[in-house]
């Protein structure tokens, strides 16, 4: 009898509750993003740091691209989450697709900032070239990710029916 108690080492008082959670490939890969979107804050935090005293024609404008962008992230994500808790799921889904709009606007201010930008390039380094690292990385990643989204819709689409 006692040996039918016993399932995957526990005796009859244990449940599965004290068994450690394995650690999944999501919950892995979350945190590695997590991680690399703190790294990229940090590096954005440096630049605007290391660039204060530089000037150029448009490096106000980077600036507060590099600080709104800074305050997009994750003060935006800890309001969003503290509206969650204190008030309702609604309002603040809300504020995160207003965010959300708020971010994309910026992310095109921003290109336009970079592109119209004469000598920031040569006299504001350390402002220019994160900022337009960061655009060129966002437009690309928004464009191959809806261009997958089409290619997968065009596929579904012309596939065979199954009987």
């Amino acid at each position: 009898m006692e040996r039918e108690s016993k399932v995957k080492g526990q005796s009859c008082g244990e449940s599965d509750e004290q068994e450690k959670p394995q650690s999944t490939r999501g919950s892995r890969m979350v945190a590695r993003t997590i991680t690399t979107l703190t790294l990229a804050d940090l590096f954005a935090f440096y630049a605007l740091l290391a660039g204060w005293p530089l000037t150029c024609d448009a490096s106000w404008y980077l600036k507060a691209w590099l600080i709104v962008g800074l305050l997009l992230s994750w003060p935006a994500s800890g309001l969003v989450a503290w509206l969650g808790i204190m008030q309702s799921f609604r309002r603040a889904f809300m504020l995160e697709l207003g965010l959300l709009t708020l971010a994309f606007a910026w992310l095109a201010a921003g290109s336009v900032w970079c592109w119209e930008s004469e000598d920031c390039m040569d006299r504001a380094p350390v402002l220019f070239w994160p900022v337009f690292s960061i655009t060129v990385f966002v437009w690309s990643a928004i464009i191959t990710t809806l261009s997958c989204l089409v290619l997968t819709t065009v596929l579904t689409v012309m596939a065979p029916k199954q009987a």
